[in-house]
């Protein structure tokens, strides 16, 4: 029997009346009235009753009505094992453009090697804790510090911050105090760590950026717009024109593996072969 029907009539139910009915299903009402009587047809017997009030059902239907629940209920059960059987080897990641670059290009092609039946849906996201709030994937890499107590977060690296600044300035230097950086103007991003260290109104001009795609952060340096301070992993990407200082002192982030417990099984492997590969890695998260 096709369930169509038997949605439709639950939805006469909820709503009391055809018109509504057909219009949340999309159907004329002639066509959504005779979908009905087919059911009608099917099951030989009057359903609905329909008086100036609207709609109720007969002494048939209501005998009917919590039959045709569990069996719409049992579709979208099946439905749902079936989704979730064949995404039983799909593992779907969030994580920065720098990470989806440099990290994660060798962490894939190691775990193809233990199942190469794995598919990888891979999405490159800006701002890590509305990619977790909004549930966009089983696991996420990025900065430790965006989780809360409802995620898990096992660390992998710790990553150093430093100062891209336009390769004609500070010439002969290797490194840089973070306050010889006020006198330019400064390519700001949206990170939660280097808001809490530099302070906006001491910068000579305030460039507000935000992208998904964090190289193109050296892309505005390299033209002279101002100065930046980016994590290490964004600046090994070597665009012409930028220099790369330290920062005095140290300023480091933790990339961390963050994930949701209900998660596919391929994607609970995953995570246990990262857990098992970088458990040997001393990682502290430090600002």
């Amino acid at each position: 029997m096709d369930t169509t029907k038997l949605r439709a009539f639950l939805e006469i139910c909820n709503t009391g009346s055809f018109s509504k009915a057909a219009e949340r299903f999309s159907y004329t009402p002639s066509a959504f009235s005779h979908m009905v009587d087919g059911l009608e047809n099917d099951f030989g017997v009057k359903l609905f009753l329909r008086t100036h009030k609207g709609v109720k059902l007969t002494k048939q239907g209501e005998l009917v009505y919590n039959d045709v629940v569990r069996v719409v209920d049992a579709e979208r059960q099946l439905k749902s094992s079936l989704e979730r059987i064949k995404s039983e080897n799909d593992v779907k990641i969030c994580t920065y453009s720098s990470v989806a670059h440099f990290i994660l290009p060798e962490i894939i092609r190691d775990y193809k090697k233990i199942n190469d039946k794995v598919k990888f849906s891979i999405q490159i996201i800006d701002r890590l804790k509305d990619a977790i709030d909004k549930g966009m994937a089983d696991v996420y890499f990025g900065d430790a510090h965006a989780y809360d107590d409802d995620i898990e977060c096992f660390p992998i690296l710790k990553d150093e911050y430093v100062a891209v600044v336009p390769s004609s300035e500070f010439k002969g230097r290797r490194s840089i105090n973070r306050e010889e950086l006020y006198p330019y103007p400064y390519i700001k991003t949206n990170e939660t760590i280097l808001n809490d260290v530099f302070c906006d109104e001491k910068f000579k001009e305030i460039v507000n950026y935000t992208s998904v795609e964090d190289f193109s952060i050296l892309t505005m340096v390299s033209k002279n717009i101002g100065v930046s301070v980016t994590n290490s992993l964004v600046a090994r990407e070597r665009v012409k024109g930028v220099k790369v200082l330290g920062l005095v002192p140290k300023l480091y982030r933790t990339i961390g593996m963050m994930y949701n417990k209900n998660i596919s099984q391929e994607s609970k492997r995953f995570i246990s072969y990262l857990k098992e590969k970088f458990k040997d890695q001393k990682v502290d998260c430090i600002s």
